[in-house]
């Protein structure tokens, strides 16, 4: 940095340069004037320039120092604070202002934060104590203070409903658990509130997590009832199976009998499991109704073998009461073999609907339909649409035959004074389960039923006078059997003394309590 009188210098050699380089080019005096004039010129202009940035400079400086004291007066009064400026000289009072500056705007930033993070604690806390307070906003130890000490007592109050939403959690987590392993709940909301409720596990859930974990409990109750019913159906297959064996010499059935063994498995009720139970059952449903008939005949067989055993060794004239009742059950089995025959197709076709049904529910538990690109997602989607298709065009149909031929059989079981429900000769209700489908359709699904049902009711008149037409000489005569001799000598015959329709049987057989009926053929479901 040089002194001014180096920079008197510094000009005074500067223009003694200048006369040089005139004198040597000869230049008019005139021209040495007005140059001259001109550096002196700008020397003043310079300094006039020098002299307003200074001026310039002071109005500014004058001016940070009272913005900066505004702002830092305020920043004060936000965190009740006290500063002073000690210093005289403004430039000096400046730099004061700066480092107050700094230490109140890290000061302000903390409690702003601790403020923030302190006013969502207490929000929280007080929607789960269900409290009213007034949170104020300032930034003052005095106000910080007392929402710690707000937060302090809400917790205090709230710490016996935290152990019971910790357990609850305990027991949803337990749930969510067993239900990913085992199978999905079926209420696609419960699994978006169990999402929520995992992530946030507040006081003021608990009575969501209650409602939660009940519905989980009843959807496993369900399950472990609907497991348990199937097994103890199959089983029921199985012990008609072993019943009927001598009747029946298809290979499949006692493949069947020793395949269901291994679907006995304590505590399994996966989606897989039930899958493959339901397809157990199935199978086993299609043999029994292919073998129907033979079961039947086999059934009349045995019956008319113990008729004819019981006869040669015990009945004589006084006891051919017994013979009608034996009789009069063979009968009805025929009549109910007859009679449940138009009703195997229909049974069948209604089956098939209901697997469909099943079907797509089992797509539309399944998002990934919808989430994924990929060709398996396509192809469900397009079988998405197939089914839902066929269940609207066929499905009521498939229900109003059946329904129809239901009923009919009832009716003509009733004309016939024959003593056994058509539920127990199915083994199900359809008359229930059918119900049960409508129920839980649409208005619109009910309405195609119902015009399918009117149709089969009006074109019925022929299909009436078929049924109307069965009578016990239809499906049986009575057989020859041989007259006893005399009570001494049982099981021997007189020779030339058959007589049909003598031996202590009446010509028309009286219907009878089917023992054999509800026996046998109850036992026997087309579900």
């Amino acid at each position: 940095m040089q002194s001014l009188p180096d920079v008197v210098q510094t000009i005074s050699d500067a223009l003694s340069s200048a006369n040089r380089i005139w004198h040597v080019i000869a230049l008019p005096e005139n021209d040495q004037i007005s140059h001259t004039t001109q550096f002196f010129d700008n020397i003043v202009q310079l300094t006039q320039d020098f002299t307003s940035s200074q001026i310039r400079f002071e109005q500014i400086l004058n001016e940070q120092i009272k913005d900066k004291t505004n702002l830092l007066n305020e920043v004060a009064t936000a965190l009740s604070a006290d500063f002073q400026i000690t210093a005289t000289q403004k430039y000096a009072q400046l730099i004061q202002i700066n480092k107050f500056q700094a230490l109140f705007e890290e000061e302000f930033n903390q409690r702003t934060e601790k403020l923030t993070m302190l006013t969502q604690t207490l929000q929280l806390l007080l929607i789960d104590a269900e409290e009213q307070f007034v949170i104020e906003t300032s930034l003052k130890l005095e106000n910080l203070t007392l929402l710690e000490s707000k937060i302090n007592q809400l917790e205090t109050l709230l710490k016996p409903k935290q152990l019971v939403l910790q357990n609850l959690q305990k027991e949803l987590n337990y749930f969510v658990g067993m239900f990913q392993r085992k199978f999905q709940p079926d209420s696609f909301a419960s699994r978006i509130i169990i999402q929520n409720l995992q992530q946030q596990g507040r006081v003021c859930q608990i009575s969501e997590l209650a409602i939660i974990i009940q519905e989980f409990k009843s959807e496993l109750e369900v399950r472990i009832q609907d497991v348990k019913q199937q097994i103890q159906q199959l089983f029921r297959y199985q012990q008609i199976l072993q019943n009927c064996s001598e009747f029946l010499v298809d290979s499949s059935v006692v493949e069947i009998g020793n395949r269901s063994n291994f679907l006995v498995l304590d505590g399994d009720y996966t989606d897989s499991f039930v899958q493959k139970l339901r397809l157990e059952l199935s199978s086993v449903q299609e043999i029994l109704y292919k073998n129907n008939d033979k079961i039947i005949l086999g059934l009349i067989q045995m019956k008319t073998n113990l008729i004819s055993t019981f006869h040669s060794n015990y009945v004589n004239y006084q006891t051919s009461g017994d013979i009608e009742t034996l009789m009069g059950e063979i009968q009805e089995v025929q009549i109910l073999q007859k009679l449940i025959q138009p009703i195997g197709e229909s049974i069948q076709k209604y089956r098939e609907y209901k697997a469909f049904k099943n079907e797509l529910s089992t797509i539309q538990k399944d998002s990934s339909r919808f989430t994924s690109k990929s060709r398996d997602a396509s192809k469900m989607r397009q079988r998405e649409e197939i089914l839902k298709k066929e269940l609207v065009s066929n499905f009521p149909k498939a229900i109003a035959d059946l329904k129809f031929k239901v009923d009919q059989l009832k009716i003509r079981i009733q004309e016939l004074g024959i003593k056994i429900n058509a539920s127990e000769i199915f083994g199900v209700d359809y008359t229930a389960e059918l119900g049960q489908v409508l129920q839980q359709n649409d208005k619109a699904f009910t309405l195609r039923y119902e015009k399918f049902y009117q149709f089969y009711s009006k074109n019925s008149t022929i299909s009436a006078r078929k049924v109307n037409n069965l009578s016990a000489t239809n499906y049986i005569k009575t057989p020859n059997i041989q007259r006893t001799p005399g009570r001494g000598t049982p099981g021997k015959a007189t020779p030339g003394r058959t007589t049909p329709g003598k031996a202590g049987l009446s010509k028309t057989t009286t219907l009878s309590s089917s023992r054999v009926a509800s026996s046998r053929i109850g036992k026997i479901s087309f579900q």
